[in-house]
């Protein structure tokens, strides 16, 4: 599976904008993990690519350690909601809401 050239565009952008709104959340450049997981064998015609920040602070003086089970299984705990986090970077995506 290949992106097209405007696609790769589109994805570069997007990716930009994210590392920017966390930046931009506690205005300083946040530490993070990305990761890129492509389909599964089979399952390409459903599930294209999936794209994972792991931001590793807390807040502004607070840095995130990674526990052993989040590194083994992928599984990384929260200090906030779904909808907390959506609350928070939502201004650096609309401005205007």
């Amino acid at each position: 599976w290949v992106l097209e050239r405007a696609e790769r565009a589109a994805l570069a952008s997007l990716l930009g904008r994210v590392a920017a709104a966390y930046d931009a959340l506690f205005d300083q450049p946040m530490p993070y993990m990305m990761a890129v997981q492509s389909a599964p064998p089979r399952f390409e015609a459903v599930w294209h690519m999936h794209v994972t920040f792991q931001p590793f602070l807390r807040a502004a003086e607070r840095l995130k350690y990674v526990a052993g089970i989040e590194h083994t299984t992928g599984h990384f705990l929260k200090d906030v909601t779904a909808r907390q986090a959506v609350a928070q970077l939502k201004p650096f995506f609309h401005p205007e809401t």
